[in-house]
């Protein structure tokens, strides 16, 4: 068969908003779906195709202002992980992203994109990014991505927005770019308020591409910019390349 799918729900009180509740359960397994992208209009080896032999479990969970999900999905040896939840009272969130040498040259066959291992939580409250109320908190990692003959990890980013202020960290330690930064800027003005510094210890140009042989030296240089109500501010220092 082309896939197989089970499973139920119950919904109760939807007009409740206290107390409202909700159970859904799904799961589903694909064998051969090139069906489906004929019903599209697509060919099985368009842009995007969805494999073969995946497995998916999905489970939402509504208990009133309170949402819940969860998504396992598997493909080979590949497997991403879903976990959120979000209060439409309180605005308070959070979201765990894991994902685990999921191949996603399987689900776009005609880029170079590969292996993907990689983590992303996120937690906060509200919505409104210019509100001094508004807190979001956020750590991505980056352990592993497989791009045509380049192999990127070592990549951490690092967010939080709290009283209107937003804050970076982003640091990058693998053969191509050995870098760490970091920035803020201020949310709830008109004008442009935030600095930027970077220090970029060594960015290969010649794996990347963009020279056509390799440098004697490497290419490192200090990044340092600064923006408010009425001046910019710019410094670097390249040194001996």
């Amino acid at each position: 068969g082309a896939f197989s799918l089970s499973g139920g729900g119950e919904l109760l009180n939807l007009t409740d908003s206290l107390e409202r509740s909700a159970i859904i359960d799904l799961r589903m397994q694909t064998q051969n779906l090139n069906f489906l992208t004929a019903l599209g209009g697509t060919r099985p080896d368009s842009l995007l195709v969805i494999p073969n032999q995946m497995s998916l479990v999905a489970k939402a969970r509504m208990k009133g202002p309170q949402y819940m999900a969860q998504l396992l999905l598997k493909e080979g040896e590949g497997m991403l992980n879903l976990d959120a939840a979000y209060n439409g009272s309180t605005e308070a969130y959070r979201a765990d992203l894991k994902v685990d040498a999921l191949q996603l040259h399987h689900f776009l066959p005609k880029d170079s994109v590969y292996a993907l291992t990689a983590h992303v939580a996120a937690k906060g409250r509200g919505v409104d990014m210019t509100s001094r109320q508004t807190t979001a908190l956020v750590e991505a990692k980056l352990d592993e991505l497989q791009y045509a003959r380049w192999n990127l990890s070592g990549v951490n980013l690092n967010a939080e927005l709290k009283s209107a202020v937003a804050s970076v960290q982003l640091t990058s330690d693998n053969e191509l770019l050995k870098m760490q930064s970091e920035a803020d800027l201020r949310l709830d003005r008109k004008y442009m308020d935030g600095r930027l510094n970077m220090k970029v210890e060594e960015l290969d140009l010649y794996n990347l591409g963009i020279a056509s042989e390799p440098l004697e030296h490497p290419v490192a240089f200090n990044l340092g910019a600064e923006a408010r109500r009425d001046s910019i501010k710019l410094r670097m220092d390249a040194g001996d390349m």
